[in-house]
């Protein structure tokens, strides 16, 4: 969060079961819920589960 309390980008977007998302990069961070079921994520060349 930055230090002026302000959210500089917001964005919610949902996916059906077995998509796939193109490598992509930001210059803030990105936050990622998974509300049910399960996924994997790379991140910086390691995979995550």
């Amino acid at each position: 969060m930055p230090k002026n309390g302000k959210l500089e980008f917001f964005y919610y977007r949902s996916h059906e079961t077995g998509s796939y998302i193109d490598y992509h990069k930001h210059k803030c961070y990105e936050l990622v819920y998974l509300i049910f079921g399960n996924g994997m994520m790379n991140l910086n060349g390691g995979t995550l589960h």
